[in-house]
C-alpha cells in the first residue's frame, strides 16, 4: 500500500479532495454512483456515527477516536462524491448558506450578551418556514 503523506485541514483544499475521490474511483474502473446512493450513503455514515454517541451523554472520545475519525471521513466522503456527482460548489454553497443563516439569526437576537429568547427563535423560525428568511 502507498503511503500518503498525512494532510492537513489548514493546507488540503476541497479540490486535492475531490481530486483524490475521482481518482481513487477511476483507478477500480467504478462508474460514476448515481446521486440517490450517494446520498442515502451519507445518511448511513452519519447514522454509524451517531451510534459512538448513542444512549450516552459521556461518550469517551479518546477510546473512540478512531472510529469517531473513521465515520466523520466516510460521511466526508459521501458528501464530497455527492457534490462531485450533482457538480456543486462546496465552498460557494457553504458560504452562501451561512450568509442566509446569519440573516436568520441575527446577531442583534442571538448573541453572547443576550439572554436566550424562545419566542423570538419561534418566531424567527416560523418566518423562514414561509420563505421570507432562508
Amino acid at each position: 500500500m502507498k503511503k500518503v503523506p498525512r494532510a492537513m485541514d489548514t493546507s488540503t483544499t476541497l479540490e486535492q479532495i475531490k481530486s483524490a475521490l475521482t481518482a481513487y474511483q477511476a483507478e477500480r474502473g467504478w462508474s460514476k454512483p448515481e446521486p440517490r446512493d450517494l446520498a442515502t450513503s451519507v445518511t448511513i455514515e452519519a447514522a454509524e456515527l451517531l451510534e459512538y454517541f448513542q444512549w450516552s451523554s459521556l461518550v469517551d472520545v479518546a477510546a473512540n477516536r478512531q472510529g469517531i475519525t473513521d465515520e466523520l471521513a466516510d460521511v466526508l466522503t459521501y458528501l464530497v462524491q455527492l457534490a462531485i456527482a450533482l457538480d456543486i460548489d462546496v465552498a460557494a454553497a457553504f458560504f452562501d448558506k451561512l450568509e442566509r443563516t446569519k440573516q436568520k439569526y441575527p446577531t442583534t437576537i442571538f448573541n453572547p450578551d443576550s439572554q436566550p429568547n424562545s419566542e423570538a427563535y419561534r418566531k424567527l423560525k416560523a418566518e423562514s418556514r414561509k420563505g421570507k428568511v432562508v
